[in-house]
């Protein structure tokens, strides 16, 4: 028979319940955060009613329900505040709703220990720091059940519109890229270089250790990616991948193309449609293509129906060698230097990127589709609209021979539940679509 509940720590339970003002409900359903055990609504019920603890009434405790409450943003005074206030969020000494909203007086506890100067202690982070660096960078680490289990699901995906921009089982392309964390974006540094540095690193775990209140490898490795002065280089969702192949070609058997092929994202995505007879990708980093490889092999392993082919090499060069025409050209080119690879030269002048990478890229596509191919382009440019780039990329593409048709629209989780100010979902144009006339 298990050991009976009992609560030792009269005098915790009594903030929580009335300094606090957590229910005897949210109270045990947080039980081993906050009273070290789990705990029954029942056992906390009873404790206080021994302890002589007053007990609110049901229509009190509706009463608090729609008490006066303030933003985050209304206690706290300045970013550094912010991240503290986080820190007690977490450790759970503080109760906030969803949206960052605080009943009055969970406001008031905050900004009195706020005030009081209460704050991460310092060993804490010291043993975190310790702790990072005895195991090293975080890398992915998938088991071979794992990595099995994420194929059949992507297999199993059927996708449906409106098409959502999902970035799930994106990380096992990213399992066979680890030097994806060596590249970066233009004018930050690549989260493998916060890492190795100890006052950055220092300073990713206190903000880890806020946010969460503790840290675990994906934490720290999300930390680095997406610190301000470090870079989030993303990989493309297969779910996007096969979502695209769907809305396209609806079942018909289908070759595709890849020129830019990243890091495995795409292959991947391409691969669990059955349609899919063959996938033909180039990169010119020599990291990325055997991550390619590796990817492929994996994926001829596991089952794959679909021809996969790596080249590697610049696909200005490779992709007019190939002795096919495709269905598909499905790939996410590099926009001047905004993101960075190893290993890999970039081009920084507009003017000479224009007129030395896109206009040869699109001709190249162009010359790899069958008449009434699609060109399907992810690329950042079109929402940057820098030097006007959207509308010389149409005119490229139209003296290519390519046809402009509706863009591919994906729900993007942006923002505070992925939706606009009005409440409803907030659409976006990911995919930029040409056809071959």
């Amino acid at each position: 028979m298990p050991a009976k509940q009992k609560i030792t720590d009269i005098a915790l339970l009594k903030s929580l319940y009335v300094d606090r003002g957590m229910s005897t409900t949210q109270i045990s359903s947080e039980s081993e955060k906050l009273l070290g055990k789990k705990v029954t609504t029942a056992t906390i019920f009873n404790t206080l009613v021994r302890n002589g603890i007053f007990l609110r009434s049901k229509s009190e405790g509706v009463r608090m329900a729609k008490s006066p409450t303030k933003h985050l943003s209304q206690v706290v005074k300045d970013s550094q505040e912010r991240w503290r206030a986080r820190w007690l969020i977490s450790s759970g000494k503080v109760k906030i709703g969803r949206g960052s909203i605080l009943h009055l007086m969970e406001a008031e506890n905050l900004r009195k220990l706020l005030d009081s100067g209460e704050d991460i202690p310092d060993s804490l982070i010291d043993d975190a720091v310790r702790e990072a660096r005895k195991n090293g960078f975080p890398y992915y680490s998938m088991t071979d059940e794992d990595k099995l289990w994420h194929w059949e699901q992507l297999r199993s995906f059927v996708p449906s519109s409106p098409f959502k921009w999902l970035g799930y089982h994106t990380e096992l392309a990213s399992q066979f890229h680890p030097h994806m964390f060596e590249c970066k974006n233009r004018g930050k540094m690549s989260a493998l270089e916060l890492f190795s540095s100890d006052a950055d690193l220092r300073r990713a775990v206190w903000k880890a250790l806020c946010l969460h209140g503790k840290i675990t490898p994906s934490i720290l490795r999300d930390i680095c990616r997406r610190e301000k002065a470090s870079s989030c280089i993303n990989n493309f969702p297969p779910m996007v991948s096969a979502s695209i192949i769907h809305h396209v070609f609806q079942g018909e058997q289908v070759t595709v193309f890849d020129p830019c092929a990243g890091f495995s994202g795409r292959m991947i995505g391409c691969a669990s449609r059955r349609n899919v007879s063959q996938y033909v990708c180039i990169d010119l980093s020599p990291h990325t293509a055997n991550g390619l490889r590796n990817t492929a092999k994996f994926l001829l392993d596991s089952g794959a129906e679909t021809q996969i082919d790596v080249i590697h090499g610049d696909c200005l060069e490779s992709g007019p060698l190939l002795k096919k025409d495709f269905d598909l050209v499905l790939t996410s080119p590099p926009f001047l230097d905004e993101e960075r690879y190893k290993d890999v030269p970039f081009e920084t002048n507009y003017k000479t990127w224009a007129s030395s990478f896109v206009e040869p890229f699109f001709h190249m596509c162009s010359s790899r589709l069958r008449r009434g191919g699609s060109l399907c382009l992810y690329s950042r440019s079109f929402r940057l609209g820098l030097h006007g780039f959207p509308e010389y990329a149409q005119e490229v593409a139209k003296s290519a021979g390519l046809k402009k048709e509706h863009g591919i629209p994906f729900i993007m989780n942006r923002g505070e539940n992925g939706r606009g100010k009005d409440g409803s979902p907030t659409y976006k144009v990911g995919i930029e679509r040409w056809t071959k006339t």
